[in-house]
């Protein structure tokens, strides 16, 4: 009998967050380390997550700055987004009907207290939260960064959006201690230079959305680039050389990465210039 032929496993839609600051040397982004249980166990991440049915609810949409034009699909990866920025790390990207402003100081404080826990655990729904506290959530505060699609041949493929977020004053921002069980605020070039170490696991897609960061002076810089930056979808192919000792990794270059094509060794990776 003939082998089954595999299908191609479809991607899973999901979102990520990049929490930007400024910091005393520049722009500083968040980032948790996996549970080693977790897919990408143990990797030095930016906050994100799949995208829940209820994301898709048309009462949560309608309770969103900023997806006036969009599909859908389009606005439920941005309530992801919001929704995964505060289970994995405490923030919350969200206003009261009656201010223009995000939570912030001991309201925002109060609000992770009282839900935090009760979310993660599945007790209450993020929709019936912000119904509840009557917020919107502030979709408007994200800029759509990336989007990233898991290469063919994978078990489990995601397709990622990745978003920039301002961290919201008088906020802080903690890693949850389940599916993630350290956090840090890092410069872009620190990480990867960290993740060229072997210090830390910083798996190809993070490599580049930091150095895409890293070359913005200041958050503000940050956004205003991103908001103007047509989004390229990245689905990366890769080619085994030397004895399977490298691997080249091939984007479209019109992505906006510096290069098409990448030398990936262990830690290392580099990219080709022709």
């Amino acid at each position: 009998m003939p082998d089954e032929i595999k299908k191609p496993a479809i991607p899973v839609p999901a979102a990520t967050v990049l929490l930007i600051r400024d910091g005393d040397e520049g722009i500083e982004v968040f980032m948790v380390e996996r549970n080693s249980r977790m897919h990408f166990a143990s990797a030095l991440v930016f906050p994100g997550g799949l995208v829940d049915p209820e994301d898709t609810d048309d009462a949560l949409i309608s309770r969103c700055d900023g997806v006036a034009g969009l599909s859908k699909d389009e606005a439920a990866l941005r309530i992801a987004g919001v929704r995964e920025t505060f289970e994995e790390c405490g923030v919350v990207l969200a206003r009261h009907t009656s201010v223009e402003t995000v939570l912030e100081g001991d309201e925002a404080a109060a609000f992770y207290d009282k839900y935090h826990v009760a979310l993660n655990k599945g007790d209450v729904g993020w929709g019936e939260i912000i119904e509840k506290e009557d917020l919107i959530l502030c979709c408007d505060q994200m800029a759509y960064f990336a989007h990233w699609i898991t290469p063919e041949g994978r078990p489990k493929r995601f397709d990622t959006h990745f978003f920039l977020a301002r961290m919201p004053r008088r906020q802080h921002a903690v890693h949850d201690g389940n599916e993630s069980v350290q956090s840090v605020w890092v410069r872009p070039p620190s990480a990867v230079e960290a993740g060229e170490k072997g210090e830390r696991n910083v798996m190809f897609p993070t490599r580049l959305n930091l150095e895409l960061l890293e070359v913005n002076a200041t958050v503000e810089a940050a956004m205003e680039v991103t908001a103007g930056r047509e989004i390229v979808t990245v689905l990366p192919r890769s080619k085994e050389v030397d004895g399977d000792a490298h691997r080249i990794m091939t984007i479209p270059e019109a992505a906006g990465y510096g290069s098409g094509r990448f030398l990936v060794n262990g830690d290392k990776i580099s990219p080709i210039v022709d």
